[in-house]
């Protein structure tokens, strides 16, 4: 799940708590950060192992990080990060254009002392039900190390790695547009560049380090097109745009069910 769409769930899921908006804004500026940290801190790690807590495919081991705390996290660098930060990259993850299954008890086990525990896991679980949806009603993954990807509503198409990668980019992307396209109806908050700016932009400057908060806004970030699209509320995906995504069978169901689960246990997590 790209980043954007992570906040998107998110908000969905805080504004069906918080009535008020000025709660509602108080508690995405503070916490923000923290949803969005397990993407954020690849950035000093280098790999996402790690902050995903990632198994490898043919052992029990797993990699993990132990999320620094607020005040360690503001002062962290990449020059001291391996100093200050505990995490562990296990040995055995063969290349592959997808990643490897999340344990989150592992997270779990490394994290409950932190304060915003399940602000963190929250992105986890909201990757874990992305992951699901890939593997278990889009494709199968099962010949995914000879670079091999079946798409399970219509088994003679076979892709490699590449195309694969080329319409998940549209699945996330054309779903993004979607999901906005869900939040405005629900919460009236339109998620244009405007909106990324004040509350993504700006709660991740407080909490980061400058250089952590603009590299991971940089992939936040999107397209003049983009936001004059949302801004214009030119949310309806088209035709073409639902047909160019060949691995889902019925692209809009798919992504209802992907959001409606996300949501569900990004709500719990509140």
């Amino acid at each position: 799940m790209i980043t954007r769409q992570h906040v998107a769930c998110y908000v969905m899921a805080l504004a069906t708590k918080f009535s008020s908006k000025n709660a509602l804004d108080q508690q995405l500026l503070k916490t923000i950060p923290y949803v969005l940290l397990p993407d954020a801190i690849r950035s000093y790690i280098g790999q996402r192992q790690p902050s995903h807590f990632e198994c490898t495919p043919y052992s029990k081991s797993v990699s993990w990080i132990e999320f620094p705390t607020p005040k360690v996290l503001k002062n962290l660098s990449k020059e001291t990060f391996s100093e200050q930060v505990n995490y562990y990259l296990a040995h055995g993850y063969p290349k592959c254009v997808i990643g490897e299954d999340t344990l989150i008890s592992k997270f779990d086990i490394k994290n409950h002392n932190h304060p915003y525990y399940n602000i963190i896991r929250i992105h986890l679980l909201q990757d874990k039900c992305f992951d699901d949806m890939l593997r278990n009603n889009l494709v199968d993954c099962t010949h995914r190390f000879n670079n091999q990807f079946i798409v399970n509503h219509n088994r003679n198409i076979i892709l490699d790695g590449q195309v694969l990668r080329e319409q998940i980019n549209l699945y996330e992307e054309y779903g993004f547009i979607h999901l906005v396209n869900k939040v405005f109806k629900f919460t009236g908050i339109l998620l244009d560049g405007d909106w990324f700016d004040k509350y993504v932009l700006t709660s991740l400057l407080e909490a980061y380090p400058e250089d952590l908060a603009l590299n991971t806004y940089k992939y936040i970030k999107f397209s003049d097109t983009l936001n004059q699209r949302i801004k214009h509320h030119e949310l309806k995906l088209s035709q073409e745009e639902i047909d160019s995504i060949f691995i889902a069978e019925d692209v809009i169901q798919s992504l209802n069910d992907l959001y409606s689960e996300a949501i569900h246990l990004t709500y719990q997590e509140l």
